[in-house]
């Protein structure tokens, strides 16, 4: 399941147009509507345009049973090829795995000069790779993968522009309480709250002030786009320091009436979009974002 769907356009600035805008924010999408369909919805490049196709979390649409069956068979076939990394690639190409073919899909989808992913909770398979595994998988599709400990990655276009960007999986371990009876076993890059924000402020230093255009991460700040107050404010803390221009999130689903002022805020200064397309029963709804940056520095 892919569960976010976001594009930036990187156009000439026409006259008159503000320095970061929301150019689209399509209607709500009906919860049948499966993966192709939601890219149907994402209105067609202007002349000139060169875009970048931003998922945050990617993974079968199965039962978390059956799910968490699949990681293993994943596992246990990488052990198979643990000394030939390109052997596990090629049969995970030509595997029928729910993973290889969104993946597949994602490695496909026209129209974008670049295809940019960042893991969630649910993808133990990339968090178990390790980043430089993890980064050959998603290459060998076309896919750029984004990580915590990696550098900001520059994004060049036809046009000579070039867009910084920078993401990271990280949310935060759900504890029990009225609305969870049971600790979720999707934990991939997920965070202790009360004993690893040290952790997070060190692996995350060497983003600087001012170095990404876009920073990205899987789990949302505090107290906005569905993030919740209680939580920790690292991610807040994060934006606050690093000061992007546009900042995007998912991880919380969509709850049934999703309204635009709840999925777009300015976050310690920052135009923030919570871009998650799944609901709270995980079907397919949300609002495919399209986001206009005219001027870069």
């Amino acid at each position: 399941m892919l569960s976010t769907c976001f594009v930036l356009q990187v156009s000439s600035p026409p006259t008159g147009i503000p320095k970061r805008r929301l150019l689209h924010a399509k209607e709500q999408t009906s919860c049948s509507a499966n993966i192709a369909g939601v890219a149907k919805h994402t209105p067609s490049p202007p002349p000139h345009a060169a875009d970048v196709l931003l998922h945050s979390t990617i993974r079968p649409t199965f039962e978390d049973d059956v799910l968490h069956s699949l990681h293993f068979t994943e596992l246990e076939k990488l052990k198979d090829f643990e000394s030939d990394f390109s052997a596990f690639l090629r049969w995970f190409r030509s595997s029928h795995l729910g993973f290889a073919a969104s993946m597949r899909w994602l490695g496909s989808v026209s129209k974008f000069e670049h295809r940019v992913l960042v893991g969630g909770n649910h993808d133990y398979i990339l968090e178990k790779l390790g980043p430089e595994r993890a980064q050959m998988l998603c290459e060998d599709f076309g896919v750029k993968y984004l990580h915590t400990e990696a550098a900001p990655l520059s994004l060049s276009f036809p046009s000579g522009r070039k867009v910084k960007i920078w993401g990271s999986g990280v949310s935060f371990f759900a504890a029990l309480g009225k609305d969870r009876a049971v600790i979720s076993g999707n934990i991939a890059y997920q965070l202790d709250t009360a004993t690893e924000e040290d952790k997070f402020v060190k692996e995350t230093a060497h983003v600087k002030p001012g170095s990404v255009n876009v920073l990205i991460t899987h789990g949302p700040p505090a107290g906005a786009l569905y993030g919740k107050g209680d939580q920790p404010k690292w991610i807040n803390d994060l934006l606050k320091r690093v000061k992007p221009q546009v900042y995007l999130c998912g991880h919380a689903h969509n709850p049934e009436k999703v309204k635009l002022e709840q999925k777009v805020a300015d976050v310690e200064g920052t135009l923030g979009a919570h871009i998650a397309s799944t609901s709270v029963w995980n079907a397919y709804m949300g609002l495919p974002f399209i986001c206009d940056l005219p001027e870069w520095k």
